[in-house]
């Protein structure tokens, strides 16, 4: 028997091992008038991207460096799964640790991929001190706290219910 699509010349009763989805012809040796097809159908390909941890936490004063590490994942054992972060020609082999020293959220994506994405959002830690102050309504005097936050960052201050 002659695969036609390789020039592959196999015995009768030998088993072919095919790996690649296409269609085959198959031939018998001396007689093209026997034929055979065969159509091997591809599967959907599934991609899963995950980063561990999605969330950190950096100190107060931007110090240190949090990481996560990157998986990325395939059906497909021929699908090269390396990653890298949206908008970034550098890719990286799984599994990948990211680190950073710098608050704001990351995307990474599958190279071959790209719409199969995981985020890492890094935050600042914020510190209040004192985290209470308390003088008498008819005290006019100044009085100060530091608040320790991220730029853009919401607060409030609110009275303390009487008691």
């Amino acid at each position: 028997v002659l695969l036609m699509e390789t020039g592959a010349e196999y015995k009768f009763e030998e088993v072919i091992t095919l790996d690649k989805a296409g269609t085959y012809t198959f031939v018998g040796k001396g007689n093209k008038d026997k034929k055979a097809t065969l159509v091997i159908k591809d599967y959907n390909l599934e991609v899963k991207i995950s980063c561990s941890p999605e969330r950190a936490t950096l100190s107060g004063q931007g110090e240190g460096e949090v990481y996560t590490t990157v998986v990325c994942s395939s059906n497909h054992k021929d699908f090269i799964t390396d990653v890298r972060l949206v908008g970034q020609a550098d890719s990286h082999p799984v599994p990948y640790e990211f680190r950073t020293s710098n608050p704001g959220t990351y995307i990474f994506e599958a190279i071959n991929k790209t719409d199969v994405r995981c985020t890492f959002e890094v935050t600042l830690a914020f510190d209040v001190q004192p985290n209470e102050l308390v003088w008498n309504s008819d005290d006019i005097s100044s009085k100060t706290f530091e608040i320790d936050i991220p730029e853009n960052t919401a607060w409030r201050i609110t009275p303390k219910p009487q008691e």
